[in-house]
Order: C-alpha cells, then structure tokens, then sequence
C-alpha cells in the first residue's frame, strides 16, 4: 500500500487542549516504543517569485534539524480527507541554498529543471517548529506521531501551527487504521486541508485555509483493463472525499446544501458498496455499510425538513388564500429546521464517531478490504455485470410502477438512485454519447420519483407539528391546502414516471 519513496500520514488539526489530551492519551504510551524525541525544525521553503513550483504541486524546503541540513522535495501534494500522500526526495545538503547534486532522481531533477533555473529559486517563508517524535507499533504495524507546534512566517504575517501527523512506517493499512483509532479516540478529530507548505503559500497570497463550501461529486476516472480494486478504491475516493468535506461544513455552517451533499455523499458510498459486492464483500464492510446509514439517517432527518421547506411548502403556500396563516405554517417548519440542524451539529461532533471518520479517511487506502479483494478481474468485464444487476433490480419493480405501494414506489426510488451512481461510477469506461443520453432521462425520472417521496414526506407535517400545533384549525387548513395542492400534481408526476420508464427501457444501453 506504501510505495517506496512515497509518504503516507494523516493530519489532524488540533486546538492546546487537544495537543494535551493526545500527549497525555494511555493509548500513546502503551504504543509508544521509547520516550519521545524532542526536536527543534527549523525550514525555508524556496520558489521561483511567480511561484512555478506550487502551481506545479512541489514543494521544495531545506530544514534545519539542530546542525544538519535536509533538503526535501514533495510532489503530489493535495490533501483529502486529511491523508498526505506525496512523493518525497530528500538528502544532505551542506549550505542552505537549493543544490541540484542532492537530487538522486533524474526524473525529479529534469521537471524542476524545466520549471526554473535553480539560481531563480529564492526563500519565500519559513516554519519554525517544536515537535515531539513518539515511535509506535502495534502487531507489527510501525509508524511515527509527530506532535507539532510552532509558526508558518512569511514576510507580512505569523501564523501558528498546532497539529499532529501520524506517518505509517511499515505494515499494511489495517493495522495502521486500529492505530489511528486508538491514539485519536478521545479528540475531536478535524483533518486538515492543508499541509504546512499549501499555509505558506496561502499565507503569501493573504488568505486563510479554504473557505468551506459545499462539496459535489467528483467523476472517478476508470480504466477498462484495470483491476477491480484500482477502480474500488477511486470510486471510493471520490465518495468519502464528498462525505468528510461536506461532514465538516455542516459542522460549522447552517448552509442546508451541506446536508444534503453529505447525504448523497453517504448514498454514493453505501451504492458503491452494493455494486462493488460481486468483487469485494466481508464484515468489515458489512459493518460500514451499517455506521453508514445510522448517520445517514441522522442527517435525512435534517434533509427532509430543509425539502419541507423548500420544495414543499414555499411552492404551494405561494396560491394559499391566507398569508398570515401560511407565515405561521412556514415559521413553525423554519424554527423546527433550527433545532434539528442544531442537534446534528452536535451529534456529529461526538467522539463516538472518530472510528467512523477515520474509517473513511483510509478506505480508498484498502482499509478494511484490501487483503479481502477477490482475484484480478478486469474493471471492464465487472462494470458490464454489476450495472447489468442493478438494471435488472429497477426493471422488476419499474415494470409493475402503476401497482406499487408508496413503500415499494420508495424502494423503486432507491434502486434507481444505486444504478445511476453505479454508471456515473464507471461513466469514464463506457460510450460518452449512450451515457449521457441514459443519465439524462434516468435523473429525470430519479427526480419524480424524488418529488413524489417528498409528497409523501409532506403528509407527516401534522407529526411534525405535534399535536397541540396540529389541532389549530387555522393551521389544519393551512396544511391540507399545501397537501391538496400537491397531490393533484402527484398524480400527474405518477402518470408521467410510468410513460418516461418506458422511454427509458428503450433507449440504448451503454454497458451492453
């Protein structure tokens, strides 16, 4: 899982109580394999003044370690779900000036070559350092915490650092996965979104960490004649990327888009679950795929009252004869909105859920499933048959649509939603103009489905409200005027979802 010559490490941002909690942790010095090392780092980083090498994702530092100088070279250094997992050069070097002689490969050598001329290359911050270096290992699983704090210092500012890096040495992902668990089981994990040369560069540039903002999904890019688990886990990438951003923004923003993108997020990654099952299948999965859909559940608790909001009532209460009454209505959803988005905050904030977030953080990593993967099969030949599978899971419900139960049209509706991630999972392998043309009309009628759920969802309002809310007659009539309005436009959605299934059906299919 580790290659030679690359580096492998979660990064957590920590507040002093949290440094403290983790230096202090049983779990450290039962890990521990001698005292810890306390070192004093001392790095200047250089680039060219336009900043060449950034914009090439290289970072190039020379540090200081108390009388010794190590020039560093990373490449590859976007960090997600606060995984570092660069390529990195190092060496000697005798003065504190970029030396070309200490880079060993030439590959290396030539792409910074091409970007400057060495001479070009200048100081343009630094970081000071006090670290404590713990060595670990756990059944046979070795790695090494670092606990830093210091200051990033660039020309115009100062800014503090307070964080801790867990590099895995040797061992498979696993075991470094239990480590994790152990050592951040009592703080409050934040994985960080930059590393110490991405502040620099977004200090020189006067801006703060990224601005969170709602995070979609991102395409995995597939080859046919890959193996499956290369595929596995790109898809995965790409599902708990989405996941662990937008589980952050929702944390410290009321934006409802945050919800909502963490639920498709957990969607994607419990979809990607089922379909990749022919492939890769155990407990441990098993066991995600429940953890999964606690949250998930969690969250859809949240999700429904931002859609009750503004897909059920704003549409409908804009023909309602009596505004007062309808301002009350939506008041009342408004403030109920508040208090469950309150409570997941906290509720997402609990410890109990570290192991899950970790979890996710390694997954694309082959946690929990790279030593359970099935023998090499090529992603072409599986993506035929898994796609294949969850047609034929629609195509049994769709073809009965108009006898179908709410429960059962709900069903329908979340089988659609797996065969739609699992051709927008493996869109790159399969003909552009067939699959664009199927997920056309696929989300189109996802999306009915989608309302018609919601529908449904809007006849629990009088729940919602409780009993003494529901009871007030102004309001009853409030709500049945907003249940009136849509079940006549249901019904239409219901006889246009039968007619587009059949235009579905007919269209070519792109995995065939």
């Amino acid at each position: 899982m580790k290659n030679e010559g690359e580096e492998f490490e979660i990064k957590l941002e920590l507040d002093e109580a949290g440094m403290k909690a983790l230096a202090d942790c049983p779990a450290l010095k039962a890990l521990a394999v001698k005292p810890p090392r306390q070192r004093e780092l001392s790095s200047t980083y250089f680039d060219t003044s336009d900043h060449r090498l950034h914009t090439a994702s290289i970072a190039f530092r020379i540090r200081d370690t108390g009388g010794s100088l190590i020039q560093t070279i990373k490449q590859g250094a976007e960090m997600r779900g606060g995984i570092s997992n660069p390529i990195e050069i190092e060496a000697p070097v005798k003065q504190l000036k970029p030396d070309p002689d200490a880079i060993a490969d030439p590959a290396m050598l030539a792409q910074l070559e091409a970007l400057a001329e060495f001479s070009e290359l200048r100081p343009i911050f630094s970081t000071d350092i006090d670290r404590g270096e713990y060595e670990l290992v756990l059944n046979g699983t070795r790695a090494e915490l670092a606990l830093d704090t210091g200051q990033i210092r660039s020309p115009r500012k100062v800014r503090p650092i307070c964080e801790a890096e867990l590099e895995l040495k040797s061992g498979d992902i696993d075991g470094f996965l239990e480590m994790a668990a152990r050592l951040f089981a009592n703080v409050t994990i934040k994985f960080a979104t930059a590393s110490k040369a991405q502040k620099g560069y977004l200090q020189l540039a006067r801006a703060s960490d990224a601005v969170l903002k709602p995070a979609k999904a991102w395409q995995p890019k597939l080859d046919a004649d890959s193996g499956v688990a290369n595929s596995f886990a790109l898809v995965c990438q790409s599902t708990c990327d989405q996941i662990l951003k937008n589980w952050a923004g929702l944390l410290t923003e009321n934006d409802p888009e945050f919800a909502h993108q963490l639920r498709v997020g957990l969607r994607r990654q419990r979809s990607a679950l089922r379909v990749f099952r022919g492939a890769v299948d155990n407990e441990a999965l098993q066991t995600l795929n429940q953890e999964l859909g606690h949250i998930g559940r969690v969250v859809g608790a949240l999700r429904n009252l931002d859609v009750m909001v503004d897909d059920i009532l704003h549409p409908a209460l804009e023909h309602a004869p009596q505004p007062t009454v309808t301002t009350r209505l939506q008041k009342l959803i408004a403030n109920l909105c508040t208090r469950e988005r309150r409570m997941v905050k906290h509720e997402l904030r609990l410890q109990r859920w570290n192991p899950l977030l970790l979890k996710l953080a390694l997954l694309p990593y082959g946690a929990g499933w790279e030593r359970h993967i099935s023998a090499r099969v090529e992603t072409g030949e599986f993506a035929q048959q898994a796609i294949q599978a969850c047609w034929n899971q629609v195509k049994k419900r769709a073809d009965r649509l108009e006898q179908l139960s709410d429960e059962k049209r709900h069903r329908l509706r979340k089988d659609l939603k797996v065969l739609r991630y699992a051709i927008e999972f493996f869109a790159s392998i399969l003909p552009s103009e067939k699959t664009k043309a199927f997920l056309r009309q696929l989300r189109s009628l996802q999306d009915r489905f989608g309302y018609l759920n919601d529908v449904a969802l809007a006849r629990t309002l009088p729940e919602m409200l409780g009993a003494e809310e529901a009871g007030d007659p102004e309001l009853g009539e409030a709500i049945g005027f907003v249940l009136g309005w849509h079940s006549s436009r249901a019904t239409r959605e219901l006889a246009e979802a039968a007619k587009q299934w059949k235009r579905l059906k007919r269209l070519a299919k792109p995995w065939k």
